[in-house]
């Protein structure tokens, strides 16, 4: 890959909330041990799936998403998208129009 060349499929990397400072990245598999397997497989859905509507919304109107982040929550063992969904803050946009790889 060339830098700022697009993913495809997205990456999904996830982090979880450190007791101080910010996120800490963990790998999918780590997920998976916390939470178990059914529901790291969601959360990697659910992110692939946010994400890539997203990406879609904005490419249509000349917006490169390159990269984002998702809070999600649960509650009464419901997956819950709680946070931070295409945000300025969380995410990285770039104009279309001026974006080149490499």
């Amino acid at each position: 890959l060339r830098e700022s060349e697009r993913f495809d499929p997205p990456l999904f990397s996830p982090a979880t909330k450190a007791e101080t400072g910010h996120d800490e990245n963990i790998p999918p598999g780590r997920v998976a041990e916390l939470l178990g397997a059914p529901v790291a497989a969601e959360l990697e859905r659910l992110s692939r799936l946010v994400y890539g509507l997203g990406r879609d919304w904005a490419a249509e109107r000349g917006i490169v998403v390159a990269d984002t982040k998702f809070e999600f929550g649960a509650r009464d063992g419901r997956i819950l998208l709680i946070d931070e969904v295409l945000t300025p803050d969380s995410s990285r946009f770039w104009p279309a129009d001026a974006h080149e790889p490499g």
